[in-house]
């Protein structure tokens, strides 16, 4: 695959989109879906790949329908057209580069960005180290294999004061790998994978570094813009924090999906294009310069347009406000947040007694009307405290889980941990969901101290009186919460006639080992831990010496276990209940 090829046929299919959108309007594919959800069309822009990953991974892990959208993601190929399909409507979004949206708009197709996937482009210049090259200056009078016309050459030639000669890009790797000498456009995050492999020793050029650095962008219509203000913002926010959590978290799912629309992505390949982005900046770009994922600024798309009306390439002038979309999201900052202060992400709900199930989605307005003011720490061992707006659980509860028969509660987050909350605990350690921080969302405050991935809802505990292991009730990256019947919650995992040790050890478990330890039963657990419930239970009745160590000293008893805390404050009767509870596990 040749990721270069995307750009081949801008030219000609802008042409024919400044002819065809004149006699047709083309309506948007936006619709309701039989669940409820707002059907969305995005269409990439070449096959699947992990250049794409953020959007597959708010896919995955349901960041989509948590705004209450329903996302397909159409790959793309040498005919995606992308501009063309948005433009009449066949697509709601599409991913492309901002010079691409610029020029289209100087020929009148009615597109606008919002927002970016990309602070920098991954196009590069590739050579063989043995050529000599190690800056642009070094390429005046080289032949480059690339697109005939991309703005990037002509600039470039134009900030360095260099010639250098174009060869059409044919999409394939043979004619460097069998040429020393041989220079060729290529994608920084992939073409230099396949020559690594084949032996070659490649350097790149950043064509980011070069004087022109356009964004990698989502887009889409100006009218559907107008028309459809709060599901171009409510994308934009989920396909940012999928951004961040593709980078960040685990990818597993994503990246399967990816593999699925397109074999030839390898775990291997994948990992490599993943990391290129990490190191290369290319999504978050550099915190330094006020870059940050999805930012799109006034100043930089200024500038591009500025370059690219001086190399002659705009049909028409264009303004800045014609590119962007106005009065949805604010682009003009030189730090903005997509997700404004006082607002913040969907919380998700589910409830279920075993017979009926139900799920909604709690929207920032209704938390809102619960929430207090309160000067808290962010988690019990930070020093500093904030003014915060915060919803006790209790409240949130109350407000929302109609039937009292669902009095345990369980959360699941990002790095797949679990928490769970009984009435108890909620009497005595007094859990919250933090909305706000200083006047900042929590959404944007974690992103302010580099943690994004600790979001989109963080629960805090005002006292941990009781609790053996309190950091299991300070969870963060909550998306839902689950409210069960504590019976339902434990089914299949035992008698539900405990003796008095045994329910002892069973609420020892809910409130630390089930945090990570798979259950079984699709309730209880998360799946961090590579030893599942029914694992553990055969050690406590089988080799119980050999679980006491796994308690004190995890990591002397599993090389996976690297971070896990040591136990060793449990007490011999926590440890006695523990074990008692698990062997009615083993009983079962």
């Amino acid at each position: 695959m040749i990721a270069s090829l995307r750009t081949c046929f801008l030219s000609i299919t802008l042409t024919i989109l400044s002819i065809l959108l004149v006699a047709c309007g083309g309506g948007n594919s936006s619709q309701e879906s039989e669940n409820g959800l707002t059907k969305i069309v995005l269409q990439t822009d070449w096959y699947a790949q992990p250049e794409h990953g953020g959007f597959y991974q708010a896919l995955a892990q349901g960041y989509y329908e948590e705004v209450g959208l329903d996302v397909e993601i159409i790959p793309g190929g040498p005919n995606a057209l992308p501009v063309q399909k948005v433009a009449q409507g066949v697509a709601d979004f599409a991913i492309g580069r901002s010079d691409e949206v610029i020029i289209a708009t100087s020929r009148q197709v009615p597109v606008a960005i919002a927002g970016a996937l990309m602070q920098h482009d991954p196009q590069a210049v590739l050579f063989h180290k043995e050529s000599g090259i190690t800056k642009f200056e070094d390429l005046d009078g080289k032949t480059i294999m690339a697109n005939p016309g991309s703005a990037f050459i002509r600039i470039m030639e134009q900030t360095y004061d260099i010639d250098v000669n174009i060869m059409p890009l044919d999409y394939g790797m043979n004619r460097f790998l069998a040429d020393k000498n041989f220079i060729q456009q290529c994608f920084i995050t992939n073409e230099p994978y396949y020559v690594e492999k084949e032996g070659a020793d490649a350097g790149t050029l950043l064509l980011s570094d070069s004087g022109f650095s356009p964004y990698r962008v989502w887009f889409t219509s100006r009218g559907f813009a107008r028309a459809k203000p709060d599901i171009i913002k409510a994308f934009t926010e989920a396909s940012i924090r999928g951004w961040n959590d593709y980078l960040t978290g685990d990818r597993t799912d994503a990246n399967a999906m990816i593999s699925a629309n397109n074999p030839q992505q390898t775990p291997e390949l994948m990992d490599y294009v993943a990391n290129s982005m990490i190191e290369n900046k290319l999504v978050s770009g550099r915190p330094e310069n006020g870059e940050k994922t999805g930012l799109v600024t006034t100043e930089r798309i200024q500038k591009q347009i500025e370059q690219l009306t001086e190399i002659e390439m705009l049909e028409s002038e264009v303004k800045v406000e014609d590119v962007l979309i106005e009065g949805t999201i604010d682009l003009s900052q030189a730090t903005p947040s997509y997700i404004k202060p006082q607002h913040w992400p969907n919380l998700v709900l589910h409830t279920s007694n075993g017979i009926q199930q139900s799920q909604q989605v709690i929207k920032p307005a209704q938390m809102a009307e619960i929430a207090v003011e309160a000067r808290r720490k962010f988690f019990e061992t930070a020093d500093e405290h904030y003014d915060m707006q915060i919803v006790y659980l209790a409240d949130f509860i109350e407000t929302f889980v109609s039937d009292p028969e669902l009095t345990f509660w369980i959360t699941n987050y990002g790095d797949k941990y679990q928490s769970n909350f009984t009435p108890d605990i909620l009497n005595t350690v007094k859990p919250y969901f933090i909305l706000t921080i200083d006047g900042q969302s929590i959404v944007d405050w974690l992103d302010s101290i580099d943690h994004p991935e600790w979001g989109p809802h963080v629960l805090n505990i005002e006292s941990t009186e009781g609790l053996l292991d309190p950091p299991h009730k300070n969870p963060w990256g909550v998306s839902k919460i689950h409210a069960v019947t504590k019976e339902l919650a434990f089914s299949g995992l035992g008698s539900s006639e405990l003796g008095e040790s045994a329910e002892k050890g069973q609420l020892i478990f809910a409130n630390s080992c089930a945090s990570c330890h798979q259950t079984g039963n699709g309730l209880l657990g998360g799946s961090v831990s590579s030893r599942t419930m029914p694992m553990l239970a055969a050690f406590a009745i089988n080799a119980e010496d050999y679980f006491r160590k796994m308690l004190i000293s995890p990591k002397e008893t599993n090389p996976l276990a690297e971070k896990m805390p040591s136990y060793a404050h449990y007490q011999e009767e926590h440890i006695v209940s523990l074990i008692d509870f698990l062997k009615t596990l083993a009983i079962n």
